[in-house]
C-alpha cells in the first residue's frame, strides 16, 4: 500500500487551482517537483488581448500556499537567491474554501534598504509589526489582486487583472535596477 500525507495532497489541490485561476491573464508553466528548490513552483507570463490573439509580455515567479499558511520564511541561501533572482515573484495564496486567489506581491518587501543585509526573511499575509535583524519579518502588505473562479469567464476583470500586474510588473523592475545601483 502507497501512503502519502494528506496536507500534501491539499497543497497540491491549491496549486492547481492556483493554476487555473492564473490562467485568466497569464500562461503558467509549473516547475516539476523534482526541480523545485524552494522558492518557483510555476513561471507566469503576462498575456495581453489583442482581439482574437493573445500576446505574450512580461515573465514572473509564483509559489503557492494554502489560505492555512500565515507566512513564508526564505532562510539561509534561500533569501540570497531571491534577492539576486531577476524576475519577479508573487506569492499566490488559494483558498480551496472560496475557489479563490490572492496574490501578493515580494517585490516591495525585496525593496526594504536592509534586505541585503540580513540571512533570512519571514513574510506574513497578516499585519505584522516589523522587525529587523539578522531576520527581517515584515508583512507582505494587502494582496496585488484577489479574485475567486467567478471571474473566470469576465472579460473586464482580466483587462483589469492585465492592467494591474503590467504596472506591478513594471514597478518591480524599476525597483530591482535601482536596488542594484544602491538606491
Amino acid at each position: 500500500m502507497t501512503k502519502r500525507i494528506a496536507n500534501y495532497r491539499s497543497s497540491d489541490r491549491a496549486e492547481a487551482l492556483g493554476v487555473v485561476l492564473l490562467q485568466l491573464f497569464t500562461a503558467v508553466a509549473p516547475v516539476p517537483r523534482q526541480e523545485d528548490f524552494g522558492i518557483v513552483d510555476a513561471v507566469a507570463t503576462l498575456l495581453r488581448r489583442d482581439g482574437r490573439f493573445v500576446h505574450a509580455e512580461d515573465s514572473s515567479l509564483l509559489q503557492f500556499k494554502s489560505r492555512t499558511e500565515k507566512n513564508v520564511k526564505f532562510l539561509g541561501d534561500r533569501v540570497k537567491a531571491l534577492v539576486d533572482q531577476e524576475l519577479p515573484l508573487f506569492i499566490a495564496r488559494v483558498d480551496l474554501t472560496k475557489a479563490e486567489l490572492s496574490l501578493y506581491s515580494v517585490g516591495v518587501v525585496l525593496a526594504h534598504p536592509n534586505i541585503n543585509d540580513v540571512k533570512g526573511l519571514v513574510v506574513y499575509f497578516d499585519a505584522v509589526r516589523q522587525e529587523i535583524g539578522e531576520i527581517l519579518s515584515t508583512s507582505l502588505g494587502p494582496p496585488v489582486l484577489r479574485w475567486s473562479t467567478a471571474e473566470l469567464a469576465n472579460r473586464d476583470f482580466e483587462t483589469t487583472a492585465y492592467t494591474i500586474m503590467r504596472e506591478w510588473l513594471e514597478f518591480d523592475r524599476w525597483n530591482r535596477r535601482h536596488r542594484r545601483m544602491g538606491v
